[in-house]
């Protein structure tokens, strides 16, 4: 009676560990990335962003060392991909990450293959870069009005909204006069139309 009952036994362990060794095996393998960034960076400017790779019990695969692509819901992110060189035991990271739009910007992390995570962060406008200027309307008579806009922008072109630009018709103009940006014309021609705003300048022709 006692031999049967060991081999029952040994066999009920056998399938035991088997089953465990196959779990384990599935536990091991690539299941999505884990991507930290900070809470709020600015526009061109350089930030940490780092990829973890993970499998399904969340622990760091650490094997991991493919290319993986990066994505911005918004405007560009530089550089696009993690390429294969920069991973460490399955984490890779940059500290010369940018990216080009301000809002709400969601990064994500694809392998292509399914894998995927990402990192949602505030991104902020850069400083004044340079200004756009138009004037409405552009062709008049003498004698009636047009009206200026002049609106500022980053580096990365993002809109930092309508500024109170100085306006004016260099090279002496058509005799007629500014009131902030409403020009009244006086003469007749073809005139260069020049905004000025914190040391940037726009000329219309």
């Amino acid at each position: 009676m006692k031999k049967p009952q060991i081999i029952i036994i040994v066999f009920l362990i056998s399938l035991s560990i088997c089953a465990l060794a196959s779990m384990q095996a599935k536990a091991a393998g690539l299941d999505h990335f884990v991507v930290s960034a900070p809470g709020s960076v600015t526009a061109g400017s350089v930030f940490t962003l780092t990829v973890t790779a993970k499998n399904a019990s969340e622990n760091t695969v650490t094997s991991y060392n493919s290319s993986v692509g990066l994505n911005a819901s918004s405007g560009s992110i530089s550089p696009t991909s993690t390429g294969t060189s920069g991973w460490s035991s399955g984490v890779w990271s940059s500290s010369s990450v940018t990216l080009s739009a301000a809002g709400s910007i969601t990064i994500t992390a694809n392998d292509g293959s399914g894998h995927t995570g990402t990192a949602t962060l505030t991104v902020t406008a850069g400083s004044l870069d340079h200004i756009t200027a138009s004037v409405s309307p552009a062709s008049v008579t003498a004698g009636s009005t047009s009206t200026g806009t002049a609106t500022a922008f980053d580096a990365q072109n993002n809109n930092l909204g309508v500024v109170s630009a100085s306006w004016s018709i260099p090279a002496g103009g058509d005799g007629g006069s500014w009131s902030s940006n409403v020009y009244t014309s006086h003469t007749a021609g073809t005139y260069t139309v020049q905004a000025a705003y914190s040391g940037r300048l726009r000329r219309l022709l």
